[in-house]
C-alpha cells in the first residue's frame, strides 16, 4: 500500500472506489444514508483549491483504498476540518492511522494549528484513532448528536 498526497488524477480512483464502500461506511462519513458519494462532494473535491481542501490517499494495486482529507473554511485559515474514509475491505488494517500520520504533519507545515472532527458516537474505531493521533491533547463535546473533537497540532 502506498500513502501519498492527493493528485488531480485521483478523482477517477475516488469515483471507482464507490463500489467498495458500503452504505454504513458512507453514513459514518457523511452522517446520512447514502449509496454513493454525493455528487456535490465529488465536484468539490475535483475543483477545490489545494490550499482549501487537500488529502492523503492510500492506494493498493492501482485502487484507492482510503483517504484522509482536510478542509479549511478559507485558504490560509489556521483551523480545518478533518475526515477519513476507508473502503470496507481495508477496515481495521491501519489505513486510517497511516493516512492521518501523513496528513497531520503536512497540515501543520501549511499553517493549520487546530483540526476539528465530527464523529458518530457509535464509531468506536474513529474515536480510538483520534485519541491515538492527538499530538497536543484533544477535547470533545456533544454537538447535534455527534462528538465534536478539537485537536491542536
Amino acid at each position: 500500500m502506498e500513502i501519498r498526497p492527493w493528485r488531480a488524477d485521483d478523482q477517477a480512483l475516488l469515483i471507482a472506489a464507490q463500489q467498495d464502500l458500503s452504505p454504513n461506511s458512507l453514513t459514518s462519513r457523511f452522517f446520512t444514508g447514502l449509496g454513493t458519494l454525493p455528487v456535490k462532494y465529488l465536484r468539490y473535491v475535483a475543483h477545490a483549491p489545494r490550499d482549501k481542501w487537500d488529502a492523503e490517499v492510500a492506494v493498493h494495486q492501482g485502487r484507492l483504498v482510503g483517504w484522509a482529507e482536510l478542509a479549511r473554511p478559507a485558504p490560509g485559515h489556521d483551523e480545518a476540518d478533518l475526515a477519513v474514509l476507508v473502503v470496507d475491505a481495508w477496515h481495521r488494517r491501519g489505513v486510517a492511522t497511516a493516512l492521518f500520520q501523513a496528513l497531520l504533519p503536512r497540515a501543520a507545515a501549511a499553517g493549520v494549528q487546530v483540526v476539528h472532527a465530527d464523529v458518530d458516537p457509535a464509531n468506536t474505531a474513529v474515536r480510538g484513532l483520534i485519541r491515538k493521533i492527538a499530538v497536543d491533547g484533544v477535547s470533545a463535546r456533544w454537538e447535534s448528536g455527534l462528538l465534536h473533537y478539537k485537536m491542536r497540532l
